[in-house]
């Protein structure tokens, strides 16, 4: 079952196929596509990223809008963007070279993960690799234009290196600093990442007890790094932490007991993932209660199942060494649902390691069980590939598509100096070339977090502020920005709000999804007549993706 010895000359054969699998099922034809095809691979809050790296290669500062200094985004992937657009000169181009980057990022870290599997797994080896990049909801996880990718090969990368390294009892101090500079690499790259050192420690506490100068060397470069990102934070930013926490932060707050407990619930297991494929596919989504009971019982029976063959389970876990990961996981996971926040489709890196590995762990016994499964995941990752290049940015049902025409539409309609504010507007600002000033506040400044977040003060910064539009996706029949200004306790300002244009879905009863821009009246002087709120004219413009 090993491919040690004269077999490792396969792996040169195997890097190329896990190369291949990852650009057919990670949506890597988009590089080759049309600009208005290429941007629906991305996630929207992607486009925060790029929108404040094209601001740091254009030397308008830390900022998404061009005008507020915000440090809402984790750095070192900030720290690979900022050169992209230093050396492209237009979007698309741009976007191609980041979707590059993120393939060869994931490509590598499925080929590190078969290479350090392979003298234990054999052909479960490639199964991991395999599963890796075509596990239901890779696309979300490892793809999508986030730091997720950058994570993954930091997560395999810090795992090799900490085994080999816990592995040698003599292990020198270069190489437990070696660790712990891969941990706080980690930790710049996704912020839940800091738990990777005291993972760390904590297995290896044996060895770190018998010379506490290895303890300080793995230790020591996560602690510095974050006083020094504090500290730096706090200078430039009048916040140790991202203003993203803080809004976050304050979100969890607002979060009632029970609604937290349900998250529990939505762990993003793959088959959470599936499930929420076939209420997608079949048009029927439950009430909240049916939903939980749906998950509920999967869990259940999960658990039941990981019960029941825990023999092998253990075994697969061992053999894999798979140990430290799980910890990671585990703790990563406790970090999240213990705050009461949703977890993205992006943040879930850890649990899509972890089955990959896992699955290659348990199937690794039964060679042609194994080499089965290897050629069902490959001929997987092609499907996606020809599925990817007939649909990315041509079906309806792609909110993206809708996004790109709003951008386009104020890009050609509005001045440039026009402010306009969104509280889900990455792609809008990045496409519209206008100052989209985000409403949420994740990407914002601090005294957005202190006035509007916390003081729910909505009207009154959008008039210090200049923003007269508005733009946000919503369905297609009834645009209405009660949903959104309710959020600050806002919702009065919605009757002076006018719909300017609607894209939408016209296939679908409700028009959804949509995106609609609207634009405020201007507020009659003092003694002035004011018309009607109810007589003005909505101009829908419904526009379908190409």
């Amino acid at each position: 079952m090993s491919i040690t010895g004269p077999r490792i000359g396969r792996s040169g054969v195997a890097a190329w196929l896990l190369a291949i699998a990852t650009f057919g099922a990670l949506a890597g034809v988009a590089i080759f596509l049309p600009e208005s095809r290429l941007a629906v691979a991305f996630h929207d809050d992607a486009f925060y990223y790029f929108g404040v790296a094209r601001n740091l290669a254009a030397g308008n500062g830390c900022t998404f809008d061009g005008i507020h200094p915000t440090n809402g985004f984790h750095p070192l992937w900030m720290v690979v963007l900022v050169p992209v657009f230093l050396l492209t000169g237009g979007d698309a181009a741009a976007l191609r070279i980041a979707l590059a980057i993120q393939l060869v990022l994931v490509a590598t870290a499925a080929i590190a993960l078969f290479r350090a599997l392979a003298p234990r797994l054999g052909a479960g080896a490639m199964v991991a690799g395999l599963a890796l990049v075509t596990l239901p909801g890779s696309a979300f996880s490892v793809a999508g234009g986030l730091e997720s990718s950058l994570v993954l090969l930091l997560l395999v990368w810090t795992w090799r290196k900490f085994e080999r390294t816990a592995g040698a009892e003599e292990g020198g101090l270069a190489a437990w600093f070696a660790v712990g500079c891969l941990c706080l690499l980690g930790f710049l790259a996704r912020f839940e990442a800091l738990v990777l050192a005291p993972a760390c420690a904590l297995l290896a506490r044996r060895q770190l007890r018998k010379d506490p100068r290895r303890a300080a060397a793995l230790l020591m470069p996560t602690v510095v790094g974050l006083l020094a990102y504090a500290i730096g934070n706090h200078l430039v930013f009048g916040t140790c932490l991202p203003v993203s926490a803080l809004v976050k932060s304050e979100w969890a707050a607002r979060i009632a007991p029970w609604e937290k407990a349900a998250k529990i619930l939505n762990i993003p297991w793959p088959w959470a993932v599936l499930l929420d494929a076939a209420f997608a596919h079949s048009g029927w989504f439950p009430g909240p209660v049916v939903d939980a009971l749906l998950r509920t019982a999967l869990l259940a029976i999960a658990l039941l199942a990981a019960w029941k063959f825990r023999r092998a389970l253990i075994l697969a876990i061992r053999s894999a060494q798979a140990g430290y990961l799980l910890l990671v996981f585990a703790t990563w996971l406790a970090l999240d649902l213990g705050s009461g926040l949703y977890i993205e489709p992006w943040n879930r890196v850890p649990m899509q390691l972890c089955a990959a590995l896992l699955i290659g762990a348990l199937v690794a016994p039964h060679r042609k069980l194994a080499t089965t499964l290897c050629a069902l995941l490959f001929l997987v990752s092609l499907t996606r590939l020809v599925w990817t290049a007939e649909t990315l940015g041509a079906r309806r049902s792609s909110p993206a598509i809708y996004r790109y025409q709003a951008a386009l539409w104020l890009r050609e309609r509005t001045p440039e100096q026009t402010r306009i504010g969104s509280w889900n507007g990455g792609l809008l600002g990045f496409a519209s070339h206008r100052a989209v000033v985000n409403l949420d506040g994740l990407v914002n400044d601090r005294r957005y977090y202190r006035e509007v977040v916390v003081g729910g003060n909505l009207d009154s910064y959008l008039a210090s502020e200049g923003i007269t539009w508005i733009a946000d996706q919503m369905c297609g029949l009834t645009p209405s920005l009660d949903h959104y200004l309710a959020r600050s306790g806002s919702g009065h300002l919605a009757p002076e709000f006018e719909v300017q244009a609607v894209f939408a879905n016209p296939d679908t009863p409700d028009q959804c999804p949509g995106y609609v821009v609207w634009r405020r009246r201007e507020r009659p002087r003092e003694g002035s007549f004011a018309p009607g709120i109810g007589e003005a004219r909505i101009a829908q413009e419904l526009l379908v993706g190409q």
